[in-house]
C-alpha cells in the first residue's frame, strides 16, 4: 500500500513481538515519517492483557481472559484514546480475533467523528 500510493501515512497496531519486528522491518524501508508502529493490542481501555500465540497461523492468536502456557502478556490500548488522536482516517483494517464488538463499542463515538471511507 506504501508503495502505491505517494503521501500515504500509515498507523499499526500489532502486539504479536514477532510480529511487530516483521512489520517494522517491511515499513521502515518507506522512512519513518510514513509508517508508524504500536506494539499493542486494542481494546476497551488501557492495560495490560494476555494473547494466545497460535504457533501454526500467527493470524489466529487472540486475547484470552488470563495468562496460561502459550500466552504473552501485552499492553492494551483503549480503542477511544488510539481514534480519539487522529484527526483524519480515511481507511481502517483491523484483524482482531474474537474482539471485534469490544473494540468497536469503545471506539463508537470516535469512528463516528472520523466517518472513515471504509472499515
Amino acid at each position: 500500500l506504501l508503495a502505491n500510493v505517494p503521501g500515504l501515512t500509515i498507523s499499526c497496531v500489532e502486539p504479536q513481538p514477532l510480529v511487530v519486528d516483521l512489520l517494522r522491518k517491511n515499513v521502515s524501508q518507506f522512512g519513518d515519517d510514513r509508517a508508524h508502529v504500536l506494539q499493542a493490542a486494542l481494546s476497551a481501555k488501557k492495560s495490560e492483557g494476555y494473547l494466545q500465540l497460535d504457533r501454526a497461523n500467527r493470524g489466529g492468536s487472540k486475547l484470552v481472559e488470563g495468562s496460561s502456557e502459550g500466552t504473552v502478556e501485552v499492553p492494551l490500548v483503549g480503542a477511544a484514546d488510539y481514534f480519539g488522536a487522529f484527526d483524519r482516517l480515511d481507511l481502517i483494517k483491523m484483524d482482531i480475533e474474537g474482539h471485534e464488538s469490544i473494540v468497536f463499542e469503545a471506539a463508537s463515538a470516535e469512528l463516528e467523528r472520523l466517518q472513515p471511507k471504509a472499515i
